[in-house]
């Protein structure tokens, strides 16, 4: 991802500096598909570059204007909305946009997922476009990143429980995070209001981690919340770190 991005910056030198060569080139746009995402953007450099993004923006290097919504009739149900927001950003090299769309149906009619979306690049001198990214990976990656980051700033070094409300993306990203940052904890909880998914998501993260000693135990919220909050009251009070990756209330 990193090499990508700094082929893409070499490009952008060449061009404004008259290199003839760079200019039979200049119009490169790279593409990057969900898998070379997952493939040059592991949660290790996430983590680092979403501490160096964070320290840019305090010193005002990088530029974050308001984003744009457009929201449209859904044909399907008027309920919801079709949503695409447009999210802007630049710094000194490059103007990027990260385009997301919304569509609350599609799972039900099309068996597509809900949020989709793109990331864009372009040379902030030339406005030439020199990167396009799908966006659903890098950003389940970047918002837990920076929970990883402050989990390496402010939590306690010896983690040994960690606590996941949500089974989801962000929840799977989550615990990627937090164990990039951790030596693995004695033990995990996975908390969702589908049992099958939080058993989905254990079966995953054992079969990713090989871990034999740490014990990963799914549980449905309907347990936590029905009259049984002492058997699991550990789950919360015996947590290091609680990661709420859901907007179920």
């Amino acid at each position: 991802f990193t090499n990508y991005l700094t082929d893409a910056y070499e490009i952008m030198d060449d061009d404004r500096s008259g290199n003839s060569t760079a200019r039979e080139s200049q119009n490169i746009c790279k593409v990057l598909s969900d898998q070379e995402c997952r493939q040059f953007f592991p949660m290790k450099d996430a983590i680092r570059i979403q501490g160096e993004a964070f320290v840019a923006m305090y010193n005002g290097e990088t530029q974050n204007p308001p984003r744009m919504v457009i929201s449209m009739p859904n044909k399907q149900n008027d309920a919801t909305t079709d949503d695409t927001l447009f999210k802007p950003c630049f710094n000194q090299d490059v103007l990027g946009e990260k385009v997301v769309s919304v569509r609350p149906m599609n799972e039900s009619l099309y068996n597509l997922p809900s949020h989709s979306g793109c990331i864009l690049l372009w040379d902030r001198h030339t406005g030439l476009t020199k990167c396009v990214m799908d966006a659903q990976f890098i950003t389940g990656r970047r918002t837990a990143a920076g929970s990883g980051l402050a989990t390496d700033l402010f939590a306690r070094t010896d983690c040994q429980v960690l606590t996941v409300f949500g089974a989801g993306v962000q929840a799977e990203e989550h615990i990627r995070a937090i164990l990039t940052v951790r030596q693995a904890p004695r033990t995990i909880y996975i908390v969702n209001r589908n049992i099958d998914k939080a058993n989905a998501l254990r079966r995953k993260i054992v079969a990713e981690l090989q871990q034999t000693e740490m014990e990963i135990v799914a549980l449905s919220l309907d347990e936590f919340q029905g009259g049984q909050y002492d058997r699991y009251r550990s789950v919360i009070s015996d947590a290091d770190v609680i990661c709420t990756c859901t907007a179920s209330q």
